[in-house]
């Protein structure tokens, strides 16, 4: 959808802020060979006293199912653990979006639950499966 100057404009001065401090951080995944922005990973809702944080990602149409994604996750999830020191990550992702269930799956994402109708869609409401990660063991 349209972004207004002053909408981009906020984003942008805020855009190097600290995690810790808005707890949340977009990273742009991009092709190697070209540099073509091809998707983005964000990390949001980040709970400092939980240590945990939601991941969420998004290919471009004609980039998927040629392993970005896979490889976004790859890479954030040591991050996570690393640097950000997170106990553990989690994701929310539409039942019928099996495509993305496995991907979580084969990072080591579990399945702890079912949300019943919490997405609204053009086809109408849709379970959510929700997904989590440990990091980091008895932290």
């Amino acid at each position: 959808m349209p972004v207004s100057r002053h909408v981009l404009r906020q984003y942008l001065d805020n855009a190097a802020a600290d995690f810790f401090e808005v707890r949340q951080m977009r990273l742009i995944i991009s092709d190697t060979g070209s540099g073509a922005a091809v998707g983005a990973l964000d990390i949001f809702g980040f709970e400092p006293l939980h240590q945990r944080a939601a991941v969420g990602i998004t290919v471009q149409g004609e980039y998927r199912r040629r392993g970005y994604a896979r490889a976004a996750l790859e890479l954030v999830i040591p991050y996570a653990r690393q640097v950000l020191r997170l106990h553990q990550v989690y994701c929310t992702i539409s039942a019928t979006n099996q495509a993305s269930i496995r991907l979580f799956a084969a990072a080591g994402f579990t399945e702890v639950g079912v949300r019943k109708e919490w997405l609204r869609t053009a086809q109408g409401w849709q379970n959510a499966v929700e997904m989590q990660l440990i990091l980091q063991q008895g932290t």
